[in-house]
């Protein structure tokens, strides 16, 4: 039976599983602070233009692909020359630097690129997304090969090996940090304390009508002078590529749907569905980053024709892994989230400048 991690990182009391989980995130800590001086005594790269990353503190789940393409289309619109640089977590196959799309056309597939990046990549025509292990080789061959002068570190506050003019940390305002244990114990892949290297944090999904603190606010009460801002996930497009068709999310309103997802916080992804109006009649989480086969969609398709839903859904990442065995599917498609800030987004921007 597969491990319920999100369970684990939510939870607070002690367990059977505690020691074990306990002494491992111990060993991952001192992974993490021998790392961090070896790049130290390294010494990073420097990109020729500004470079802002986009990182978080926890492993997965607090929205950092669709902020990245939220700065990445601000920087458009003040004629900045812009690339994302990804590592590209989760690819199967492709060298050390893969070009995952140009300014023309996307090039490679979801094993090459990695889910995000294609994701990046689809949601960001016109904008080069190169991945590599090495970000700085990624960068350099963005500024040759299309003259780049803004780059964007995807994921990137724990990767120390190039110099970046601003640090943006995206943490959850419902839920910032879990158990507050680093990982595999807590979500955490640093202490809390790396946030003072941040320059801004930005509160993902933030309420703009709730009344008094989120759970976040108390969290950074640790780090006064540290700036804020608020910001929201909206649902902004149901797309069904079998069809060549986008609607806007409203379309789910009063349809009954069938639902599966491989993403950190997979009941967020429901509560969304839920709060569009669906009617949400299967839903099948998967683990974070699951690679899916024939089989497992094969599964979803029949469950789906077995209750009479009149679409079958998932999140556009998982699209990306699951979308090949889909073709055939004409009420199979994905919702697209976009990010919205609702304040403070000036201090982020006068930070950045143009």
């Amino acid at each position: 039976m597969a491990v319920d991690w999100s369970r684990i990182h939510a939870s607070r009391s002690f367990s059977a599983l505690t020691l074990p989980l306990a002494a491992c995130s111990f060993f991952y800590g001192l992974g993490v602070r021998l790392d961090r001086a070896r790049h130290h005594r390294l010494g990073a790269d420097r990109l020729p233009g500004l470079v802002v990353s986009i990182g978080g503190l926890t492993a997965g789940g607090a929205g950092k692909t669709p902020a990245a393409a939220a700065l990445a289309r601000w920087a458009l619109g003040r004629g900045r020359q812009v690339a994302v640089l990804s590592r590209g977590y989760g690819r199967k196959r492709g060298g050390p630097l893969v070009v995952v799309s140009d300014r023309d056309r996307i090039r490679a597939d979801v094993a090459e690129a990695g889910d995000e990046p294609l994701m990046l990549a689809g949601m960001l025509p016109g904008v080069p997304v190169v991945v590599s292990r090495r970000r700085s080789l990624a960068g350099r061959l963005a500024r040759r090969e299309w003259g780049s002068d803004f780059f964007i570190l995807d994921d990137g506050f724990q990767h120390w090996a190039v110099e970046r003019d601003l640090d943006v940390v995206l943490l959850d305002a419902a839920d910032p940090v879990g158990n507050g244990r680093l990982l595999p114990w807590g979500p955490l892949r640093e202490p809390i304390s790396a946030l003072e290297r941040a320059d801004v944090v930005v509160l993902t999904r933030s309420n703009p009508d709730m009344k008094g603190r989120e759970p976040a606010d108390t969290l950074l009460e640790r780090f006064p002078g540290l700036p804020c801002v608020r910001s929201m996930h909206v649902p902004s497009v149901v797309a069904f590529p079998g069809r060549g068709l986008e609607h806007p999310a409203g379309y789910l309103q009063g349809r009954r749907v069938a639902a599966f997802c491989g993403i950190a916080g997979p009941g967020v992804f429901r509560e969304t569905l839920a709060s569009l109006g669906a009617e949400v009649a299967v839903f099948r989480p998967f683990r974070d980053h699951h690679l899916f086969t024939q089989a497992d969609v094969k599964e979803m398709v029949g469950l789906f024709r077995e209750s009479g839903a009149d679409a079958l859904i998932t999140t556009e990442k998982d699209w990306m892994r699951a979308g090949a065995f889909l073709a055939g599917e004409q009420d199979a498609g994905f919702l697209r989230i976009t990010m919205e800030f609702h304040s403070g987004a000036d201090v982020l921007f006068d930070m950045i400048g143009t």
